[in-house]
C-alpha cells in the first residue's frame, strides 16, 4: 500500500529515479550548463580558461572540485 498522499510528488520520473539514472540526467546538465556558459557568456568562458579548463574538459559531476566557484560579494567588481 502507498502510503504517499495524492499530489505529494510533484514530479514523479524525476523523484523516484533510480540514483544511477539521476547522476546521469545531473551530469549531462552539468555538461550542458558549461558547455553554454563557456560559449555564451565571456565572463564564465575567462574564469574557465584561467583555471584551464575547455567545455570538453568537464563530463560530469566529479569534475565539480575542478571549476571555480564565483563568490557573490565578488559578483559587483566581476561586472
Amino acid at each position: 500500500m502507498n502510503s504517499l498522499r495524492p499530489g505529494s510528488i510533484h514530479a514523479p520520473v524525476i523523484e523516484t529515479e533510480p540514483p544511477e539514472h539521476r547522476h546521469a540526467r545531473l551530469d549531462a546538465a552539468l555538461v550542458e550548463a558549461v558547455r553554454l556558459a563557456f560559449r555564451s557568456a565571456p565572463r564564465a568562458r575567462r574564469t574557465l580558461e584561467a583555471a584551464g579548463l575547455r567545455p570538453g574538459d568537464v563530463r560530469g559531476q566529479d569534475d565539480l572540485p575542478r571549476i571555480p566557484v564565483t563568490r557573490k560579494d565578488a559578483l559587483v567588481a566581476l561586472q
